[in-house]
């Protein structure tokens, strides 16, 4: 089969956008391969349409759990076989999904960076065959990027396991600086350099500074059709915002990383679907959703960074239609940007002391490993050693940053289970414990034969409706029959989970360097200052996007506020120079005659006008009179 056989036959498409083509062939023909495509460009295709064509298994690198777990999830929805290992699973389900990857037929396995030091699971990947290594969101591993992770450095020890396998770098957001850095880390031997451009010819930036946010969103709104996502900065303003809009007659939600899955799962579907016009979300929302026909995507307030923002304002028109990519700015939003900036890069000290409370309230010893998540609650841990809620996130953050812990706000809302007897032992159990039968007849018709093969995610809600049991009695039998060992039950977790990524280790000793810390505090403030800057400037959006990142811009794009208002302004000025001329044909005035006679154009516009013309020659003065040429 050709690439696009593959292309139609699993995503239905006849024809590769931009540069998609290309990178494919560079990657079956099995050279390393940097692909910078903007948000919306179809990075994903780019490795898993060359995976498809080959034997074996790929290796995706991925920095987040969320990302992950949906393109496993879209992937399985298209009949292709995927799974991943993330932060949370227990011994037993990692144990059980690398052996699928070694004997089964998976064709993706997703996984994060850190994942690569295991012990457990180099060993595994050194008996698979691997076809290729992908690895998304590149920039991470660059100190220039916006989501630096050292633990990205790791990719350099997978490819040794498998040192004949090429790989494929992917990401969005990419200066030049950080495209060497990509290169560097992660040993490419890049012949062809693939980078989309940055101009979306469909989409319209602009920013709007007013006094009342809410009233122009609205108005937004009102005055457009089509889908949106509005992102805010809190949980809480998520919450508020939706609720207002809904009183407003504007059908609306919200989504942050606090809910439960089954909860966003619930809002990400109504709102695709389009049964949910708006959903007011924090940055947790848009990965790995690809909802082609957004038509605006607002800002309520501003982003730390112009990779941030270019990636979140570019879910906007992915259909290739116009579309509206707007700030709603005051001055306090940038004195809010600024201070949270600060909190965001704490003193070491507070690091270590954070680091050391963490070790404290799980009773952990230096030197002791444990590898499975706890149950985390921010607000207790912060209150419990007298340290503010925020100041602690953004030390958590940070430490997780440098690959010590991996926090994450989402509650795993979703359980799985692993048939652990063979079917005739199960038929036998069955007979012996009728009582439990119907809920294992249940779990086999929804979730099917591969119960018996791999762990699989499990509602015990719909399960508690299909068999017409209370979901607490659903979750107390399926808790029976794990202790006799007749399944593995991994049971929803119902608070956010932390995982010590490391051996426990002496706070005093973190290893986070002095000077590469402050440098990368300085790196991330002039990309704030950079953000900052892009409000008030008074060039073509686009450009000034472009320019960031790199790119030397052609013409201006003609549909950001900026070249909408360059327009206007020359379509004012045109016609008063008409009149201008017409009035001087007809005989000679004074300055102050023609302003008089031209009364429905300012008078300083009049003024500038005839300067204008009288330096080109155009325009003459005679004994106080202007005469045309």
């Amino acid at each position: 089969m050709k690439p696009v056989d593959v292309l139609k036959q699993y995503w239905g498409h006849s024809k590769f956008r931009p540069l998609q083509e290309e990178i494919v062939n560079s990657v079956i023909a099995r050279e390393d391969v940097l692909a910078i495509l903007p948000t919306g460009g179809g990075k994903s295709i780019c490795f898993q349409i060359p995976a498809l064509m080959n034997d074996g298994i790929c290796l995706v690198v991925s920095p987040l759990i969320a990302l992950m777990k949906d393109q496993v999830e879209n992937l399985n929805k298209l009949g292709i076989s995927a799974t991943t290992i993330f932060s949370g699973m227990n011994a037993r389900e990692v144990d059980l999904t690398l052996d699928n990857c070694i004997y089964g037929k998976i064709k993706f396995l997703y996984f994060s960076p850190e994942r690569i030091q295991s012990h457990i699971f180099q060993e595994r990947v050194k008996k698979m065959d691997v076809n290729l290594i992908a690895v998304d969101e590149a920039h991470c591993v660059s100190q220039w990027g916006h989501d630096f992770r050292p633990a990205y450095f790791n990719i350099k020890d997978l490819r040794e396991l498998v040192p004949d396998v090429n790989v494929i770098a992917l990401t969005a957001t990419a200066t030049e600086k950080v495209k060497i850095e990509i290169i560097e880390k992660l040993q490419l031997d890049v012949k062809h350099e693939f980078r989309g451009t940055f101009a979306r010819k469909n989409l319209s930036y602009s920013v709007r500074n007013v006094e009342d946010k809410e009233k122009k969103m609205l108005d937004i709104l009102t005055n457009t059709s089509g889908s949106s996502i509005v992102y805010a900065k809190t949980r809480k303003e998520t919450k508020e915002l939706s609720e207002w809009l809904n009183s407003e007659n504007i059908s609306s939600t919200f989504y942050h990383a606090g809910l439960t899955n089954d909860r966003r799962n619930e809002v990400q579907e109504k709102w695709k679907s389009g049964a949910i016009r708006v959903v007011v979300a924090t940055n947790a929302f848009g990965m790995g959703i690809d909802k082609p026909d957004v038509r605006s995507v607002i800002h309520f307030g501003l982003n730390s960074n112009m990779e941030s923002y270019y990636q979140e304002a570019g879910r906007a028109g992915r259909d290739s239609e116009k579309a509206f990519a707007i700030i709603l700015v005051q001055q306090s939003d940038i004195e809010s940007a600024v201070a949270n900036f600060d909190l965001s890069y704490p003193k070491l000290t507070f690091l270590q002391h954070v680091y050391q409370c963490l070790a404290n309230y799980y009773k952990l010893a230096v030197g002791s490993e444990h590898y499975s998540g706890y149950d985390f609650n921010l607000y207790k841990f912060s209150d419990q050693y007298n340290m503010g809620h925020l100041e602690v996130f953004y030390a958590l953050k940070k430490l997780e940053e440098y690959n010590l812990i991996h926090f994450t706000e989402v509650i795993y809302g979703t359980s799985s289970v692993l048939v652990l007897l063979d079917h005739q032992r199960l038929y036998n159990f069955q007979i012996a414990n009728p009582h439990l039968d119907p809920l294992i007849k249940g779990l086999l018709r929804m979730y099917g034969g591969e119960l018996f093969t791999q762990f699989s995610k499990i509602s015990e809600y719909k399960l508690s409706k299909s068999l017409k049991f209370s979901e607490d009695k659903v979750m107390d039998n399926l808790s029976k029959l794990d202790k006799q060992g007749v399944i593995s039950y991994s049971q929803k977790k119902d608070y956010p989970q932390l995982v010590f990524q490391t051996p426990r280790l002496d706070a005093g000793n973190l290893p986070i360097h002095v000077k590469t810390y402050q440098t990368r505090l300085e790196v991330e403030r002039s990309k704030l200052d950079y953000m900052i800057s892009y409000l008030e400037n008074k060039g073509c959006r686009t450009n000034v996007i472009q320019e960031y990142f790199g790119e030397v811009p052609q013409n201006e794009c003609g549909v950001c506020d900026r070249c909408i208002e360059k327009r206007k302004r020359a379509s004012n000025e045109a016609p008063l120079e008409n009149f201008l001329e017409q009035l001087l044909k007809q005989g000679e005035f004074t300055s102050l005659e023609i302003v008089d006679k031209l009364p429905d154009f300012e008078t300083q516009k009049i003024l500038d006008l005839i300067r204008m013309m009288m330096d080109s020659g155009r325009i003459v003065e005679k004994d106080g009179k202007l005469l045309i040429q």
